[in-house]
């Protein structure tokens, strides 16, 4: 059967949550695809897991390699170099597919009809309950989908995390970067850098993608996570501040420098990180203070 689409799914120690991620693809109502399981030096039972699933013989092909612990990001390149599929979406290890999702993007990638600009398509993400992570944005009243680059997403309200589809053959050149002795990196380093290749992401306001944000996962570890992985942070930063509007650029050289002040950086330090005035930084932090959710809201 022909390969269309390629599933990721990056894992560390989840054999107690990953079988979920399996059964929603079990359901799936399109099979043409295949699961590529990275383990990034798990040390439970996941291992066993994927080797039992794979005796199952399901619809569809799981490949498992096991890395040494490096990080999701990591674990991601070696997908992309492994990915048979001219498209790619990444499902993390305790998130699942809504039973439409695989025949939902096949749908929407015949559409393109090869368009060069469009390096994804992608749909929203959902929890549990039904509930649309960031809503569903007024962009889509009088239209199917929108074509817009990552990081205009705030302009369209398209908030909060989406299931991106990329291109492989993108995917494969780019890669996201790699900082010695970090392991993780902002997913949007990477759509960032596509976009500012010039290419688009296709959006639609349907959601193919469930999830809930677990206390082991990246997205609880907040300010500590950027400690540790405090270069790749800069480079997500700065990246950002090259493309963002103002006010949005307000909030990160404010953020950043809160974080940068744990570092132990001094203000002049923390603006040539980042490449910016010492004036931004400091109106920045003045409107972290006050509320930076308004300013953002007006942009």
């Amino acid at each position: 059967m022909t390969v269309k689409l390629s599933i990721i799914t990056p894992t560390y120690n989840r054999a107690y949550i990953l079988e979920e991620a399996y059964n929603s693809l079990l359901k799936q109502t399109s099979m043409e695809f295949e699961w590529i399981v990275i383990d990034d030096g798990s040390t439970d039972n996941t291992g066993e897991l994927i080797e039992k699933w794979q005796q199952e013989k399901p619809p569809f092909k799981i490949k498992y390699t096991v890395q040494k612990n490096g990080g999701k990001h990591r674990a991601l390149n070696k997908g992309f170099d492994l990915a048979n599929g001219a498209f790619t979406l990444i499902l993390d290890s305790d998130d699942t597919l809504t039973e439409d999702a695989v025949e939902t993007v096949l749908k929407w990638i015949e559409q393109l009809n090869g368009a060069n600009n469009i390096a994804a398509v992608a749909g929203m993400r959902q929890h549990s309950n039904g509930n649309i992570i960031g809503g569903i944005p007024k962009c889509f009243d009088n239209s199917e989908y929108v074509d817009v680059k990552n990081y205009k997403r705030r302009k369209y309200g398209l908030l909060g995390d989406k299931a991106e589809v990329y291109r492989t053959d993108i995917l494969r050149k780019k890669h996201f970067k790699e900082f010695e002795n970090e392991n993780f990196l902002s997913e949007d380093t990477l759509w960032n850098e596509i976009a500012m290749d010039g290419y688009y992401v296709r959006w639609y306001p349907k959601a193919i993608y469930c999830c809930e944000y677990l206390n082991d996962g990246l997205t609880k570890q907040g300010v500590a996570k950027e400690l540790k992985n405090f270069e790749g942070f800069t480079y997500a930063i700065k990246q950002r501040m090259r493309c963002y509007s103002l006010p949005e650029k307000l909030f990160l050289a404010g953020y950043y420098r809160k974080v940068a002040k744990q570092k132990g950086l001094t203000l002049t330090e923390t603006a040539k990180r980042i490449s910016c005035s010492k004036r931004l930084i400091l109106l920045g932090s003045m409107l972290r203070t006050v509320k930076y959710a308004t300013v953002l809201r007006k942009v």
